[in-house]
């Protein structure tokens, strides 16, 4: 090659070119080959000028056209070929080549279906539109594999002119793409399994349910979550938090595989501070953090967590909590996991309002049917006090107006008991009653009683109920200021003594009732406690462990104002028997 000089490459098939080279030689750099081998120096470029015969050029690009649609089919991420009516394949590509024997045999057998049904309706309407194919789905047992199939006839000018006949030509070819769909298959496949598991997890027979607490309805929910999230989502480290709408916090309803700090971490539907979860329930959008460690947003969960997946609860499009994954690798979940997480959440929300597990919804369906029983009786209680005050202004005996004023008496205290029945675990039940027939017990004439709960109204009954007994209350709202109550009482800085008994809701919102149980267990270790629940939400399964450590009772709210004097009666003979 002489520099500066132009390239020409000179294409000869058989042609006498005697005497050309030579000739060209004085002005070009001259490259003889055969059509067979011009497209590799056309490809390889850098030549200013091509000479050959027409036909042989007429060949090197045909040739050239036929290697650029094989590099091309060759590329697809899909197997295709070219068949012939029987079912041999005349042509095909590398992924096609590919596939095994078993497929490539069902595709054969298709091909001749596909080619006979093609030209039953050449036969029938005397055409065939090109494009027109059918579509098949194969499945490989063995291989545990699926695959879509479309079969299409092949369609040249000369087969759509009909002979001297009314019969079309026949078709005699086709062209077919495979696709592989068994990841499609396997996803859509867990779909359906993730929503048979959401309407098992609503489905919860009618009779069992109502032999239930709240407890036991939550713990029954819990369990079939854990065995879903495990055998179908592969999830084994997670949380769920209800949102509660009067303090706006995440409340942990369920939990499996984190640790008891992670259960501990309070937040609340933020979309900033709040962790991812609190983003979530204050955007509405799931959320995947692919490295832990990277974001910012991520608040403990894990020991050693690598990511974590989190998706809102939505209850008729309103988010009414968070489903929270967490994973010890980075970069475990994915938009599939994200898809699946959403679905197996909405059923959770179903099952959730289902069981009536949802305390604000419970509270409000129980207000509303008191409001419509109040609404009902309000009349007819307005007629009776009218009446009585009547009678009692045109009384003058002692006797006569002591009855009507008790008729009046009796009037408030349905009202009002109604209107507790709505208030649901905010209160208890016969408060009247116990009041009335409550005086100082000899057993518990004395005692030193803490009683626990973030419930105002609670904490005033119970403290009510208790001293017309003769015990001496203290009361705490926190379970922080339980615990230093306790401690204080222990160590003779409060000069009251110790306590004889504690009584403690589970949920205290700092803290939770076996923080407290553990406290008292630590400085007083004779002390019986008894524990209250409104909803049965015990994550943290406070009545489970505190009932393996010595735990007196568990009082399930609404309860009977009776019943809670019956239990402290029980623990303090407990107490006085050495048991």
């Amino acid at each position: 090659m002489t520099e500066g000089r132009p390239r020409l490459l000179l294409i000869t098939d058989g042609t006498d070119s005697s005497g050309c080279p030579d000739a060209l030689a004085a002005a070009y750099d001259v490259t003889l080959t055969s059509s067979d081998k011009a497209p590799l120096h056309l490809r390889s470029g850098g030549f200013d000028l091509v000479i050959s015969a027409p036909d042989t050029a007429s060949a090197v690009h045909g040739r050239m056209i036929g290697e650029h649609a094989r590099t091309l089919l060759n590329a697809m991420g899909e197997g295709a070929c070219l068949s012939d009516s029987a079912g041999v394949v005349r042509w095909a590509n590398e992924m096609y080549r590919s596939y095994g024997t078993s497929l490539h045999t069902h595709i054969a057998e298709l091909c001749r279906q596909a080619t006979a049904h093609f030209n039953a309706l050449l036969t029938r309407h005397g055409e065939v539109k090109r494009g027109h194919g059918k579509r098949y789905t194969v499945g490989i047992k063995e291989e545990q594999r699926f695959f879509e199939v479309l079969i299409t006839p092949v369609v040249s000018r000369s087969d759509l002119e009909a002979d001297a006949g009314d019969v079309a030509a026949e078709i005699t070819r086709v062209a077919v793409v495979v696709r592989e769909s068994t990841a499609r298959r396997q996803m859509q496949s867990k779909i359906d399994a993730i929503v048979k598991a959401g309407r098992e997890l609503a489905h919860i027979d009618v009779d069992t349910v109502r032999r239930m607490h709240a407890a036991d309805r939550l713990k029954l929910l819990e369990e079939k979550v854990i065995r879903y999230a495990h055998d179908i989502l592969n999830f084994d480290h997670f949380a769920v938090r209800l949102l509660n709408k009067n303090t706006d916090s995440l409340d942990l309803v369920m939990s499996y595989g984190l640790s008891e700090d992670a259960k501990d971490v309070t937040l609340k539907a933020e979309a900033e501070g709040n962790g991812i979860s609190g983003f979530v329930a204050a955007t509405g959008w799931s959320y995947i953090c692919p490295d832990a460690a990277r974001d910012e947003r991520y608040v403990f969960g894990l020991d050693v967590c690598g990511s974590s997946l989190t998706v809102p609860i939505k209850l008729f499009d309103e988010v009414i909590g968070v489903f929270n994954v967490e994973s010890t690798e980075v970069n475990s979940f994915g938009e599939a996991d994200r898809q699946f997480a959403e679905i197996f959440a909405h059923s959770l929300a179903m099952a959730l309002h289902i069981l009536n597990l949802l305390l604000v919804e419970r509270t409000a369906t129980k207000e509303a049917a008191s409001g419509t029983m109040e609404g009902e009786l309000q009349g007819p209680l307005k007629d009776l006090v009218a009446e009585a005050e009547l009678l009692l202004n045109q009384a003058t005996d002692k006797e006569s107006r002591s009855h009507l004023q008790r008729i009046l008496r009796d009037v408030d205290a349905i009202r009002r008991r109604v209107r507790n029945v709505a208030r649901g675990p905010q209160t208890l039940l016969g408060i009247d009653e116990a009041l009335e027939g409550t005086q100082i017990d000899p057993l518990l004439d004395g005692r030193r009683i803490l009683v626990v709960d973030n419930e105002p109204n609670v904490l005033e009954i119970v403290e009510n109920l208790l001293s017309r007994c003769g015990c001496e209350v203290a009361m705490a709202c926190t379970g922080t200021d339980a615990m230093e109550a306790i401690t204080r009482a222990a160590d003779g800085t409060d000069h009251l003594g110790p306590f004889d008994l504690v009584i403690s809701d589970i949920s205290l919102g700092d803290r939770t009732g076996y923080d407290v149980f553990a406290t008292i267990k630590r400085v007083t270790p004779d002390a019986p406690v008894i524990l209250m629940t409104g909803f049965g939400y015990d994550p943290h399964h406070s009545i489970v462990r505190a009932s393996q450590e010595g735990l007196q009772s568990v009082l399930f709210k609404p309860f009977k104002a009776e019943k809670l004097i019956e239990e402290v009666k029980a623990a303090m003979k407990a107490v006085a028997a050495g048991l």
